[in-house]
């Protein structure tokens, strides 16, 4: 961002002082220094920029005051951030932007010559510029296209990265699932030996009262015991990895198992079956136990052969696999499971009832569905709900701070980037009316004049998006371990960039060639 709004500020101080140059060298002529001039621009540059800096704090203030109150997608509360005022950045872009601008305001009378000077004032305002001066014009060009495709090659991976971890990243179907967790009894201590029973009945008792209301709510299909797959009791059972034995030999895998959910449980979170059955109440009575890998697991196990019947050994677990769903995530989106499987082994019971709601339209339910809750059992001690949705945003938590406010930034540079190249490239078209002028003199048809002035535009933007690539390939790899289902080197953000900058670029050329080949040729020699 910095480099790109540098780039961008001296791009308009020398477009700005270009139009000017037939004044520095009457200036020049009539016995003005270079210090001079110089310090003329300098102080104009200096008023520009303080009054610049003045709103430029002011309106950061406002937006840090305002930010508290903004709620991004999946609740994250910026309430919480630190934004008081960093006096080090503002320093920093301080001393970034004075040197800009004194560079800037340099570099335009580093060029006079005598030479030039006489040039200069032979030729008059509307001469076509010089070869030098254009070769310098398409270097700024292409370094400011350049700066804008690092930038927003950065901001659109992560843009990628949010819309992957809320769209299909998670294997399951986030948009028709809720996650229910209660306390259902109000004492957290432990019974005696002889009241276990009475403990057992009773909480099993207030968690089908539960159960039931929850089926009656409009749009629920399921509602099944267990925990979601991605959350942090999850991630802890995946901590060590586990020595698998088939067959094949034995491999430590880790994968992630499933004990304390009901044999429906893939079924309510929507997850499909690719091979053999889902599980079956009768599977928890058998031995060995009855299994369902995912198709990841199956391919890594069996190395791409049938599953279906083997048997599967490990430390706690001995079973057969009846059945092969698709994969999903287990554990955490930025560090998921090598895959999971599901045994017909249910356990889940005590003082905590946790379930897995399948309805039609789950955000909307989410309040019903703790009212019902506090409704079957009015002295519950809490209930927790949570949409797929929620469970992938609280996972994505870190990223996803930070992908929103690098999509900000990103839009920034967008306006900044395209806005800037639009700008130099009907400029760069526009300075060059004397040339179109002669060239209309001398027999050019108008769609030639807009061909020729649609390849001097493009032709350094495809270069500064070219060279822009391989550096932004490179920050990319400095937080790949940021980005979730998307490579850095990934075609879809680098496409839509490239496609963005040469698109300004065009749509600018094409607008200055338009007006410019209405034009009389006698009034394009004419112009000042």
């Amino acid at each position: 961002m910095l480099i790109g709004g540098c780039l961008t500020l001296a791009t308009l101080i020398l477009v700005h002082y270009e139009r000017r140059v037939a004044e520095l060298a009457t200036k020049t002529a009539l016995g003005a220094t270079r210090p001079q001039l110089l310090a003329e621009l300098s102080k104009e540059l200096a008023v520009v920029a303080i009054a610049g800096t003045a709103v430029a704090v002011f309106v950061a203030q406002l937006a840090l005051r305002a930010m508290p109150a903004l709620s991004l997608p999946g609740g994250l509360d910026l309430g919480r951030l630190d934004l008081s005022p960093d006096w080090r950045v503002l320093s920093v872009a301080l001393a970034a932007t004075f040197v800009t601008c004194a560079l800037a305001a340099w570099l335009p009378l580093a060029r006079f010559t005598r030479g030039t000077l006489a040039r200069t004032l032979l030729a008059g305002p509307a001469a076509t510029a010089s070869p030098a001066t254009q070769r310098l014009r398409q270097l700024l060009l292409a370094a400011q296209v350049c700066a804008a495709v690092i930038v927003l090659a950065s901001a659109a991976l992560f843009v990628r990265t949010v819309l992957y971890g809320f769209s299909g990243a998670a294997g399951f179907d986030v948009d028709h699932t809720l996650f229910v967790r209660s306390a259902v009894t109000t004492g957290f201590a432990l019974p005696s030996v002889s009241d276990i029973p009475t403990f057992v009945a009773t909480a099993d008792g207030r968690k089908q009262r539960i159960r039931d209301a929850l089926l009656q709510l409009p749009g629920v299909q399921q509602v099944v015991d267990g925990l979601p797959p991605i959350g942090p009791e999850s991630v802890r059972g995946l901590q060590h990895p586990t020595v698998v034995t088939t067959e094949r030999g034995q491999q430590a895998v880790r994968a992630g198992w499933v004990w304390d959910a009901d044999v429906d449980w893939l079924s309510a979170l929507g997850v499909r079956m690719l091979a053999g059955r889902d599980l079956r109440a009768d599977d928890a009575r058998v031995s060995p136990q009855r299994v369902v890998v995912t198709a990841s697991l199956a391919n890594r196990l069996w190395h791409g052969g049938n599953p279906l019947g083997e048997k599967i050994t490990t430390p706690a677990l001995k079973g057969i696999v009846v059945g092969v769903s698709s994969d999903f995530v287990y554990g955490s989106l930025l560090e998921p499971a090598m895959g999971t499987v599901v045994t017909a082994y249910h356990r889940n019971t005590g003082y905590l009832g946790q379930w897995v709601i399948r309805a039609d339209n789950a955000l909307a339910l989410a309040g019903a569905v703790e009212q019902a809750v506090r409704t079957a059992v009015p002295d519950v001690a809490s209930v927790q709900v949570q949409t797929g949705r929620d469970v992938v945003a609280q996972d994505l938590g870190q990223q996803r701070v930070g992908a929103w406010f690098f999509s900000g930034f990103g839009l920034v540079a967008l306006i900044l980037g395209v806005g800037s190249v639009f700008g130099l490239v009907a400029y760069l078209a526009e300075s060059r009316q004397r040339e179109f002028g002669v060239r209309l003199a001398l027999g050019a048809t108008a769609s030639r004049l807009m061909t020729h002035g649609l390849g001097a535009a493009l032709v350094p933007v495809a270069v500064g998006v070219v060279i822009g690539l391989g550096p932004s390939a490179l920050v990319a790899q400095l937080f790949t371990s940021a980005l979730v289902g998307v490579g850095a080197l990934d075609p879809w953000a680098y496409s839509a960039i490239a496609a963005a900058m040469l698109g300004g670029a065009a749509l600018a050329a094409l607008m200055a060639a338009w007006r410019l080949r209405r034009i009389a040729p006698i009034d394009a020699l004419r112009s000042h």
